[in-house]
């Protein structure tokens, strides 16, 4: 999770992109913790993307299984 430092280490960051499998879930469980680092991210005003190299599922797929965890 963020820290109190974290807004003067993201300055001049805008974007962050996250790959999923293996850092936000493995498989149908999100990893403990990823939901706070992600809220904690935006809440430091910074826009996430989300990336992945499965080409598996479809975009849509993939934004109800987020969803889905919260």
């Amino acid at each position: 999770m963020a820290g109190p430092n974290t807004r003067s280490a993201l300055a001049g960051i805008k974007v962050a992109a996250i790959d999923l499998d293996g850092v936000v879930y493995r498989g149908r469980t999100m990893i403990e913790g990823a939901d706070a680092a992600i809220s904690s991210l935006r809440q430091s005003g910074l826009q996430i993307l989300f990336a992945t190299n499965s080409s598996v599922r479809t975009r849509a797929d993939i934004a109800a299984k987020l969803t889905g965890m919260g």
